[in-house]
């Protein structure tokens, strides 16, 4: 296989939420440097239309907006989108600063909250945690909206150290009753970010040893400039896009790109996405796809016509409720995202989306598609199918089950494999439903050699890591 389609489709799992095997061919032409741009700079691609007016569709009007509404609202953005990196950054903070409709309430809320993440998808970091500090949802969530100075309260500011910039161990206790003062009445009227003066504590502050009538714009201010957020956030943005454990040197690396950017996300993901870390075989394989990524890119590869009711229905099954993260810190990822009860989720999904015979998996279709791909043997077949789902590239051991299954008699087809619109239908649809349930796919495993590395973006190397303990408050 090429390595420049290799290296592309690996990056399309990790930017993106992969593709189909019509826009491999096109990104490959255009090889890695342009589709890395085309990616990085989205707003250069045409944007979907909204599937209705989020600023009159809020919780006042007749009838309100549901779960059901906003989550297929996110869902088709994510499997129509052609800025893809949008909305997969828009999943990265929506698990960073993790908020639930389960206590907001509010699914206005909800739905701002997630178009203020893809609005500032790669925005410097500073504009991202002062725009979520004001954010109606996260007043909320984090029970800022009863923050007074008569009456402080300080959830928001310790998560906004612990888990959304800093991590445990880089502040005190002290800093977070300090910063919850200067965060007093910041609350919500009428649907909006307000600042009740009258609850609001105007008195000195001192919060990192930094002295002064500090309000919460000033805490934002001193968490960016704190030495730990870049470790932090370069550890956290490498565990979402490229590896579970990542070195690290590859975190002091990044680290520096953040702090050397002021904090441009836009600039530490190119540094993520042109490391050689990046590419290598270690990063490529054994890493968890989560169910967004395992359930959108199945829909996106195969270009299914499956319908986003049972999208979110099956991804809440596997554990991913958009708009509902369990706590505080969000998903937890990595093995987490398996245990007995989500892996049957995950091969319920791959019947569903495999079984949808309309669109491009419609019988007649695929019999045809496969006609015209020069199909005629098992690995004819098997091969087809890998190369569809983004360059997937399964184990011996997978491809002889395969085999073994094409040349068998199913459900009245006998064997051995002889393409017809019989077996298309019944063997090769169920051979695909395999492959999708295949540890390969659920675990971005790749059975190939390594890819070559492209020279790492300019960045110098910084202090040893900060690993953060996992947070463990419900607050939803």
């Amino acid at each position: 296989m090429d390595a420049t389609r290799q290296q592309i489709a690996h990056l399309m799992r990790r930017a993106g939420f992969s593709c189909s095997a019509a826009e491999l061919d096109r990104r490959a032409a255009l090889g890695l440097d342009a589709t890395l741009s085309e990616l990085l700079h989205y707003e250069s691609q045409p944007d979907l239309p909204p599937l209705f007016d989020p600023a009159s569709r809020t919780p006042a009007t007749t009838p309100p907006l549901t779960m059901g509404d906003i989550q297929s609202f996110w869902i088709h953005r994510m499997i129509k989108s052609p800025r893809q990196l949008q909305e997969k950054m828009a999943l990265f903070w929506h698990g960073h600063f993790a908020t639930a409709q389960s206590k907001v309430n509010n699914t206005g809320y909800m739905l701002r909250q997630y178009l203020f993440f893809r609005d500032h998808a790669l925005s410097d970091f500073r504009t991202i945690l002062q725009g979520i500090s004001r954010d109606p949802a996260m007043l909320v969530w984090l029970d800022n909206i009863y923050n007074t100075k008569k009456s402080p309260n300080e959830n928001y500011a310790r998560e906004v150290m612990e888990l959304f910039s800093l991590g445990i161990g880089n502040y005190t206790e002290q800093d977070i009753r300090q910063a919850a003062r200067a965060f007093s009445g910041w609350q919500v009227k009428n649907g909006e970010f307000w600042i009740n003066i009258r609850d609001h504590d105007f008195s000195t502050k001192t919060v990192f040893g930094v002295s002064g009538r500090l309000n919460g714009d000033d805490i934002v201010d001193l968490l960016i400039a704190h030495p730990a957020t870049a470790q932090f956030m370069a550890r956290k943005l490498l565990r979402f896009f490229a590896s579970e454990n990542p070195a690290p040197e590859w975190v002091n690396r990044i680290a520096g790109v953040f702090r050397q950017t002021n904090g441009s996300i836009r600039s530490t993901v190119e540094a993520i996405f042109r490391s050689p870390e990046f590419y290598a075989a270690d990063t490529r394989n054994r890493t968890h796809k989560s169910p967004a990524e395992f359930a959108i890119g199945a829909v996106r590869e195969l270009e299914s016509s499956a319908s986003h009711s049972e999208v979110r229905r099956h991804l809440r099954l596997m554990g991913q409720d958009l708009f509902n993260p369990p706590t505080v810190k969000g998903w937890d990822g990595g093995p987490s995202w398996m245990n007995t009860s989500t892996v049957l989720a995950r091969i319920n999904f791959a019947g569903y989306v495999t079984g949808v015979k309309a669109g491009k998996l419609a019988a007649t279709q695929l019999y045809q598609t496969l006609l015209n791909s020069g199909v005629k043997t098992p690995a004819d077949a098997i091969g087809y199918f890998e190369e569809r789902l983004n360059s997937l590239s399964v184990a011996a051991e997978t491809r002889t089950v395969l085999t073994r299954y094409l040349n068998s008699t199913s459900s009245g087809v006998t064997g051995p494999f002889r393409l017809t619109q019989a077996s298309a239908d019944v063997k090769v649809r169920n051979m695909v439903r395999l492959l999708v349930s295949s540890p390969e796919y659920q675990f971005n495993m790749e059975c190939a050699a390594p890819l070559p590395q492209p020279a790492p973006a300019d960045s110098s190397p910084e202090a040893a890591p900060h690993t953060p303990r996992p947070g463990r408050r419900l607050y939803g």
